[in-house]
């Protein structure tokens, strides 16, 4: 049996390092990302467009609680479920970590972040989900999460509490 020489088995073990490192770096990175139809519905984005960022912690949603007001209840469950489903893609490890590394916030600040993504349209959240956008993490936009429950309690004169439509990906709760 022939023994290796002392440079090949290094020569062995760097190639395994860097085989390992590489996965290690690629590990939870966003691959390129294409939206179902539903993710692009030009109707939720163009309520998002609505609002405006009022404070690096608050977002005006006045707007886009209008606007979604005026649609028929399906159309407002249908915004709730956009919502849920997108804000669901961005939780995941690389998001987390790209946000703790700029972050301490409390627990929902991951949360409101992902919110702050949306505001800025649908290709700027492209680009976040594709890993090319990470300055928008410091914001929150907490006031996203309530658009659909606000549009419907204005539209029946009712309080939000009694807002009849549980998102089906309500992940992002």
């Amino acid at each position: 049996m022939r023994i290796m020489s002392t440079k090949t088995v290094l020569i062995i073990l760097l190639v395994l390092a860097g085989v390992a490192l590489f996965i290690y770096q690629r590990r939870g990175r966003p691959d390129p990302v294409t939206l179902t139809e539903s993710q692009q519905d030009p109707l939720f984005w163009e309520i998002l467009s609505l609002c405006r960022p009022v404070s690096e912690y608050e977002v005006e949603t006045n707007a886009a609680v209008i606007r979604l007001s005026q649609e028929e209840d399906d159309v407002i469950f249908r915004f709730e479920d956009t919502l849920a489903d997108l804000l669901s893609l961005l939780n995941k490890p690389y998001f987390i970590h790209s946000f703790t590394q700029k972050n301490i916030g409390h627990d929902d600040s991951f949360l409101y972040a992902r919110c702050t993504a949306m505001i800025h349209g649908v290709d700027f959240f492209k680009r976040v989900l594709e890993g090319k956008e990470k300055d928008f993490w410091a914001n929150e936009s907490e006031g996203v999460l309530y658009i659909a429950k606000e549009a419907w309690a204005r539209k029946h004169r009712s309080d939000v509490e009694h807002f009849p439509h549980s998102s089906k990906n309500a992940l992002y709760f």
